[in-house]
């Protein structure tokens, strides 16, 4: 469908942006390289162990694995290495920050946490798809910059408007959303739906959602700090 093609032509506009962004780091990499050689064989040295990590970055960039924050950190802590050596570590730490805030997004890199069972500490909520036959159950797992996770046992198309309904203790929210993206990540784990808020009127509830979960979890957090001591 067309609107399928104009927000698949929207993702694709922020991943080659993202590129582009990645692109300019392994330059800047590079620069740095021939600023801090010593020598012919000093720079051959350089370039192949620079070429080695940026093509296992570039692995985990492009495949969204999680990995990738694990370079991250390790090429901006060479950046601030290289601070009093040369002046081009400034964008590529300017680079890599902007890079890292842009893919945070939970369009691509949700927040799950697929190892906490115990339902005391969950860090998700239940979400009801609602259809005009039936209602389909599924799990919010991220909220954030008017985007959210949910996690359903159902394939559903790029594209798609759908409204959900979100129990949460006394209170029931209601909110149209449209998909943004998907992604299997585990095989059984269900399908990832990156969605998107799209209608203004649902700002407020929107927003009073997402604080009261916030401060839940923070509760749950001090819970299980609290019972984890009282075990030891």
């Amino acid at each position: 469908t067309m609107v399928k093609k104009i927000l698949e032509s929207k993702l694709k506009d922020e991943k080659e942006f993202l590129v582009l962004l990645f692109i300019l780091v392994a330059v800047i990499l590079f620069i740095i390289q021939l600023k801090l050689c010593s020598g012919v064989y000093n720079l051959l040295l350089r370039s192949v162990i620079a070429i080695i990590f940026i093509s296992l970055y570039f692995k985990a960039f492009k495949s969204i694995l999680y990995s990738f924050w694990s370079f991250t950190f390790l090429i901006t802590l060479y950046f601030l290495n290289c601070i009093s050596y040369t002046w081009w570590s400034w964008p590529g730490i300017f680079l890599v920050f902007i890079m890292a805030y842009f893919i945070s997004s939970p369009l691509f890199y949700p927040r799950v946490r697929w190892w906490e069972y115990d339902s005391r500490y969950k860090e998700d909520l239940k979400v009801f798809i609602c259809g005009n036959e039936n209602e389909h159950v599924g799990r919010l797992t991220d909220l954030r910059r008017n985007a959210g996770v949910i996690i359903l046992f159902r394939d559903m198309e790029v594209g798609k408007k759908i409204d959900i309904k979100i129990p949460f203790h006394d209170e029931s929210f209601l909110f149209k959303v449209q998909i943004f993206s998907k992604k299997e990540y585990l095989i059984g784990r269900g399908i990832s739906y990156g969605v998107k808020f799209i209608d203004d009127s649902q700002l407020v509830d929107y927003k009073n959602l997402k604080l009261s979960w916030r401060q839940e979890l923070l509760d749950k957090k001090r819970l299980k700090k609290l019972d984890n001591f009282q075990i030891f």
